[in-house]
């Protein structure tokens, strides 16, 4: 039987799954809550304590965003229990279009087994790259000579939430809004005072919404700005990581420069489930 775990539950919950790759975005989704950052998800195990399976649901009575309000991730130590969890009663709404986020490709069969049994049709991205730095292994670039980097600001939101290749309009506006409020950001500008380009925080943690201006690509900007970030991301007491996809090679290179690394033996999709009859689902984003 699934168990939704109370919020005092939450710091063990945490505990138990800190060094556990496949965990690594439910453990920092459980951070985001215990912090007060993002509050609208339910945690559900298989069973507790002795747990194999994790799930986060959108609790629609608390969700702060309706741009999350379809997101679910997943993960566990074993496809049985996780295959038993997805068709728990009260654990998946599956009359509506959901993105499972995160799904470590180990389990995505399961997912995709389960989005067949209800009828619906499965829409997977591409498989991305985790890559985490440590304060040990991050090259941090200068600012060049007259730049400032300095935090994003709210009235940078709707520059951040346009550029941003998964905006959701005016829905996913809220939520820059408080990321830039709650998390780390940096943004370079140029001696007259303009936007050279600037990345930021995920509510989970992961650092990204990286944009340069076209103008200033090819000019090792992105480098300054993402080591930053992730130095303001270390300094407090937090992983640094990033995820990339598989075949954004130029990317991969830039941060395996500033001393990022793969998780072994680990890739991650989002898939995006649409019901039978229904028009297409939510839009898979790195979320």
């Amino acid at each position: 039987m699934a168990v939704f775990l109370a919020d005092h539950k939450l710091p063990e919950l945490r505990d138990r799954i800190q060094h556990k790759p496949r965990y690594f975005k439910i453990y920092n989704e459980v951070i985001t809550k215990l912090d007060s950052v993002v509050t609208g998800f339910d945690f559900v195990v298989d069973k507790w304590p002795d747990f194999k399976a994790v799930i986060t649901k959108p609790n629609p009575e608390i969700v702060e965003f309706e741009f999350l309000n379809n997101i679910y991730n997943v993960a566990a130590e074993d496809e049985k229990a996780l295959s038993e969890l997805l068709e728990q009663q009260g654990v998946i709404n599956w009359s509506q279009g959901i993105v499972f986020a995160c799904v470590d490709t180990t389990f995505s069969k399961v997912i995709n087994e389960a989005i067949k049994c209800h009828g619906g049709s499965s829409d997977p991205s591409e498989p991305c790259y985790i890559q985490c730095v440590t304060q040990e292994s991050l090259n941090v670039k200068p600012v060049p000579n007259g730049f400032k980097l300095l935090p994003l600001t709210q009235d940078d939101s709707k520059l951040v939430n346009t550029e941003w290749k998964f905006t959701g309009g005016n829905e996913s506006l809220a939520y820059i809004n408080k990321l830039i409020t709650c998390l780390p950001s940096c943004c370079l500008y140029d001696p007259d005072g303009i936007i050279v380009g600037f990345a930021m925080s995920y509510h989970y943690g992961a650092l990204g919404m990286l944009h340069v201006m076209e103008e200033h690509r090819g000019k090792g900007y992105a480098k300054v700005i993402m080591s930053h970030l992730a130095q303001k991301r270390l300094q407090t007491g937090k992983e640094a990581f990033i995820v990339i996809e598989e075949s954004n090679a130029v990317s991969l290179k830039v941060h395996e420069g500033l001393g990022f690394k793969h998780v072994p033996n680990m890739k991650v999709v989002w898939i995006r489930y649409t019901p039978k009859g229904t028009c297409k689902g939510p839009k898979s984003c790195c979320i």
